[in-house]
């Protein structure tokens, strides 16, 4: 995200800087949608009302060996991380980003100056390609796979809105 402001020299050690861009990590309960959707954006009013990318890091493993063995809490709780925290963030990032090239404005009004369209990353683990062996995790592996086809499909639904 391109940044003139003050708050460019302000920001903490876990941000990173590259040329004239800016980027921080948050910690975000993925599990909870409208939490999701509020924390990104009060982000994107941190960094001068405007979305360019979006890196969707979330998740946690299977650690409850053979499938048939394991809780179906732990079942629930790997698949809403993994994939559910992804279907939100990307859910929440698209809405901000389809109005960003609708209005051609950030969040405060301003014009936008060089923005086409965002970009949405989301972590999938060769895990969602590939069964590893020998490791029993069946809900991982299948989330991840989740989340390697809803960002496919939600890059078309995009490409076919923001067309439009």
């Amino acid at each position: 995200m391109k940044c003139k402001s003050p708050l460019f020299r302000q920001i903490s050690k876990s941000s990173f800087r590259s040329r004239r861009t800016l980027g921080r990590a948050y910690q975000v309960n993925v599990l909870d949608a409208e939490h999701v959707e509020e924390a990104i954006i009060e982000q994107v009013q941190e960094f001068n009302g405007r979305l360019d990318i979006f890196v969707a890091n979330a998740g946690i493993p299977w650690t409850q060996g053979p499938m048939i063995e394991g809780d179906l809490s732990h079942f629930h709780k790997v698949v809403s991380t993994d994939f559910d925290g992804t279907y939100y963030c990307a859910k929440a990032a698209g809405k901000i980003w389809r109005r960003q090239k609708q209005e051609g404005t950030d969040a405060f009004g301003n014009k936008l100056e060089g923005f086409t369209y965002g970009s949405f990353i989301a972590t999938a683990s060769m895990s969602g390609s590939i069964v590893n062996i020998p490791q029993l995790q069946a809900a991982y592996n299948a989330a991840k796979s989740a989340v390697t086809h809803l960002c496919i499909r939600h890059s078309i639904s995009n490409s076919e809105d923001l067309a439009n």
